[in-house]
């Protein structure tokens, strides 16, 4: 009883006396940026253990599906560059990309990992972009650098897991072994510079066709590779236009498939596949072309167009239109003739002095044709693959009879030929091989050329043991220079900047084409080099 009672009495004092006022609860929290050191610890513990230094913060943030980080970053001369991004357990697939200023994939990792991984090695250019992007999950995301040695970076890339390095896989076809290396020795062969645009595996069955859709930029080109498992002995590829008709065929047999088709204007095409046997998987990658590189790559590709062949008339009122407002002195109708497949149809063509185009014109069925205009001393003039047309160009200094040989390459048909003159240029009229290629790179990146549009070309004499150089001021916007010779040298053309530091480079047989583009106006050093000793025409855009 005394208890129950002291306990009552107790709980009388505590119910009496004053209560503290109860605190609601209060949230903590530490305002600012994700701590990319400390989400990378585990990477810059192993790449410091393995002769990394120098580690440097570049940017951490909390991403979605489809978002990126990016960050420009100054490489210093002489040293690899080693680029990390790492996400949480909630990001299951990070893809990273290092690109220069010219927007040009220096290396990538897009392995379907949580993590990636690039470095970059001498020579390189001063400053690059780098892009981390998430392709499956939500969370968080770090992206850091470090400067590794250049006889350090095997060590590093193996401790970070690089990928992208040059003759490396970059991941991106993971799912189908030494399919990315074979992707690289094609495009290597093809020249230019390609972005990839489309990759899928496809199911494939002999009673089905299976199809993708791509688009096609005006003056560019696509290169569609396929690629069937073991059990698919055959595959057929076509390549269709928005219309249904086909633009392109692979070869008639193989597993492997590769084609390349430009448009002089936008297109939707549609990728076929159908395997000539069993059922499997077919890998298609499908990537473009920069404007106008049809013309490096008509040398030694079969290059097919998407505009429809036409009957003949339909064809020159096409053709006329296209020509409409060039400036050239009126049209004169050459004549008209038939190709044949393996048969060369000759015709011969008068030319005053100065600067002339020759349109060949082909009508249905005519498919793809090659013309080649040569002098009566046995030069060549200029060559071209057309469907439906072609233009050859053509400088002299004095009126000259030519010879054009025209020959189909896929069906027997007919075409008309049409000649424009132009005005008198010196220089071009000196050097006309090299002329011939400039226009030709013109005509295929924007379209009908008028001869005026080549001011500010000149011409610059270089032996094998001697480059040009020279010093070129750069704007905020992109600037290329087009360079040519008149016989079938090796040309390299490239920009360093003032410390000496290259900016981009560019090779080619005969014709090539260099693009800088600056973040601020900026002096740099352009040098040009050829091998043998040649006289070229250096034209900047």
């Amino acid at each position: 009883m005394r208890r129950l009672l002291g306990c009552s009495v107790v709980l009388g004092v505590a119910a009496c006396a004053p209560q503290p006022r109860a605190c609601p609860p209060r949230l903590r929290a530490e305002v600012g940026a994700v701590e990319p050191a400390r989400f990378l610890a585990a990477s810059i513990e192993a790449a410091t253990a393995a002769g990394a230094t120098d580690f440097q913060a570049l940017a951490g943030a909390v991403v979605t599906e489809g978002e990126q980080v990016g960050r420009f970053l100054d490489a210093p001369p002489d040293t690899c560059v080693a680029v990390v991004a790492r996400a949480g357990s909630s990001i299951r697939d990070v893809d990273l990309f290092m690109f220069d200023d010219a927007g040009d994939v220096l290396a990538s990792d897009e392995a379907p990992t949580s993590g990636a991984a690039v470095m970059l090695c001498p020579p390189h250019p001063r400053r690059v972009y780098l892009a981390a992007r998430v392709v499956s999950g939500t969370g968080l995301l770090a992206l850091g650098a470090f400067v590794v040695a250049p006889g350090r970076a095997d060590e590093v890339g193996r401790a970070l897991t690089v990928r992208g390095r040059p003759g490396q896989d970059t991941g991106k076809l993971a799912g189908w072994p030494g399919l990315e290396a074979r992707l690289r020795e094609r495009r290597a062969w093809l020249g230019s510079r390609w972005e990839d645009v489309r990759r899928a595996a496809l199911p494939v069955d002999p009673h089905a066709v299976s199809s993708l859709s791509v688009k096609l930029g005006e003056n560019r080109c696509l290169d569609v590779f396929a690629s069937a498992s073991e059990e698919v002995t055959g595959l057929l590829l076509e390549v269709l236009d928005s219309e249904g008709r086909v633009v392109s065929r692979g070869r008639a047999t193989g597993a492997e498939q590769g084609l390349v088709v430009c448009s002089r204007t936008d297109e939707e095409l549609t990728v076929q596949l159908r395997p000539r046997g069993a059922r499997g998987t077919a890998a298609v990658v499908i990537a473009t072309s920069p404007r106008g590189a049809i013309v490096e790559l008509a040398s030694h590709v079969d290059v097919v167009g998407t505009a429809p062949i036409l009957p003949l008339p339909l064809a020159l009122d096409r053709h006329r239109a296209r020509m409409q407002g060039l400036a050239l002195a009126g049209v004169v109708s050459v004549g008209q003739g038939t190709a044949s497949v393996g048969l060369v149809q000759t015709m011969a063509v008068e030319l005053a002095a100065g600067c002339s185009r020759i349109d060949v014109i082909g009508g249905a069925p005519t498919g793809r044709f090659r013309a080649e205009l040569w002098a009566e001393g046995g030069e060549l003039v200029d060559r071209s693959e057309g469907g439906p047309s072609a233009a050859l160009f053509s400088c002299t200094r004095v009126p000259m009879r030519v010879r054009l040989e025209v020959v189909a390459l896929e069906e027997r048909g007919p075409f008309a030929i049409e000649l424009r003159q132009g005005a008198r240029v010196p220089l071009l009229e000196e050097h006309p091989r090299a002329a011939a290629r400039l226009l030709q790179r013109l005509e295929a990146e924007t379209g009908p050329v008028d001869f005026r549009s080549m001011d500010g070309v000149e011409a610059l004499a270089i032996t094998a043991e001697r480059r040009h150089e020279r010093s070129v001021s750069l704007t905020r916007e992109c600037t290329r220079w087009l360079v040519a010779s008149d016989g079938g040298t090796a040309l390299v053309v490239d920009t360093v900047a003032q410390a000496l530091e290259p900016n981009g480079i560019a090779r080619g047989l005969g014709l090539a084409v260099h693009e800088v583009c600056a973040d601020q106006p900026t002096e740099a050093r352009l040098r040009v080099g050829a091998s043998p000793a040649s006289t070229v025409l250096l034209l900047r855009r």
